[in-house]
C-alpha cells in the first residue's frame, strides 16, 4: 500500500451484565509488509493489543466485564 493505515472495524453493543469472553484468531495475510495489529476497545478503552506479522493463525481470548449498552469495538 502507499503507507497508509487501513481499519477493518467490528462492533457489538452489549445486552446483558456481567463478564463476557472475547476470542478470536489474528493472522496476516499478506507475504510482505510490517504485520497487523489486532485492537479491542470497550466503552474507548482498549482491552487488547495484539501484534502479528505471520500468515499463522495466533488465537486471542480476552475477559472483559460489561454492562449493558457497552460498546465493543473491534478495529
Amino acid at each position: 500500500n502507499n503507507g497508509q493505515v487501513h481499519w477493518a472495524v467490528r462492533r457489538w453493543q452489549s445486552e446483558v451484565d456481567g463478564v463476557v469472553n472475547l476470542s478470536g484468531e489474528v493472522r496476516d495475510g499478506a507475504e510482505c509488509g510490517d504485520g497487523v495489529i489486532a485492537r479491542i476497545f470497550v466503552d474507548g478503552s482498549e482491552v487488547l493489543t495484539l501484534p502479528h506479522a505471520s500468515s499463522v493463525a495466533t488465537p486471542y481470548s480476552v475477559n472483559v466485564p460489561v454492562f449493558p449498552g457497552d460498546s465493543f469495538t473491534q478495529p
